[in-house]
């Protein structure tokens, strides 16, 4: 045959004219997201911004909430509860949540209720920074995300830059008690005020009820926590912030591609 890249005996073409060829085929464009050719796409061949190709693969019907760098987008497809009126506002690069007023520490969030309760999966990505707040927070909850708890119950990661050290931590509220589950030695200094952290994170069921989360900062896995007394399904994702000054509003944003996938 000559040296590699020459014409094919066969046929005299290169390997280039024979892919030039395939391509010209439809089954040959389609086949790499619909193995079987049955006009159903194969989700784990597909491949969104930011998502973690690995739990992606995990889901066996996953249904897409929201998949958006557009923060207004986002804005316009939450509920929203403020502490103060004006407490949440986006324009098309940053959403920004104000969490209680200048004299009163609180809590404001956007959310999301799924379309489904009994849930198996849920996985969300999303770029968020601590402007002055105590804590940037991103919730799962078991119930309807309009009231803070119980109801709900919900598990949590958030950012805390005000920590010498564990600046994020894993937790659940239930019952209105929250429990720490993980906490993360932030010895490099990664979370800081004004600084921005993409973070993963993902809840599943698996065999026997027992339940299972994962967390990534800035691309790395940093928490992964296991018990059957977590969340048993999750109906609610909710983005919110909480302000602990009374002397001053405090504040958090998103902004880039913000992706929840559930089923």
């Amino acid at each position: 045959m000559g040296r590699l890249g020459s014409r094919i005996p066969s046929s005299g073409l290169t390997w280039e004219q024979v892919k030039q060829k395939l391509e010209t085929e439809t089954d040959y464009k389609i086949k790499p997201y619909d193995d079987d050719l049955d006009g159903v796409l194969n989700w784990k061949a597909l491949r969104f911004p930011g998502v973690r190709q690995s739990v992606l693969a995990e889901f066996t019907d996953p249904k897409i909430l929201i998949a958006t760098s557009s923060m207004l987008d986002v804005y316009n497809s939450a509920d929203k509860v403020e502490y103060a009126a004006g407490n949440i506002s986006a324009n098309s690069k940053e959403l920004t949540i104000v969490g209680g007023t200048s004299t009163e520490a609180g809590n404001s969030w956007i959310y999301w209720n799924l379309p489904i309760q009994a849930t198996k999966r849920v996985y969300i990505v999303c770029n968020l920074q601590s402007v002055d707040c105590k804590n940037v927070c991103v919730d799962m909850c078991d119930a309807d995300g309009s009231s803070l708890s119980n109801p709900p119950d919900y598990i949590f990661v958030l950012i805390d830059p005000s920590e010498s050290l564990y600046r994020l931590k894993l937790k659940k509220n239930v019952g209105g008690a929250e429990t720490a589950l993980y906490v993360y030695p932030d010895t490099e200094n990664e979370i800081s005020y004004g600084n921005w952290n993409k973070l993963e994170f993902y809840w599943s069921t698996e065999l026997l009820n027992n339940r299972y989360i994962h967390v990534w900062l800035d691309n790395s896995w940093v928490a992964g926590y296991r018990e059957n007394s977590v969340l048993t399904s999750i109906y609610s994702i909710r983005l919110r912030v909480y302000d602990n000054s009374t002397t001053s509003k405090q504040s958090g944003k998103f902004k880039g591609c913000i992706v929840i996938i559930y089923e």
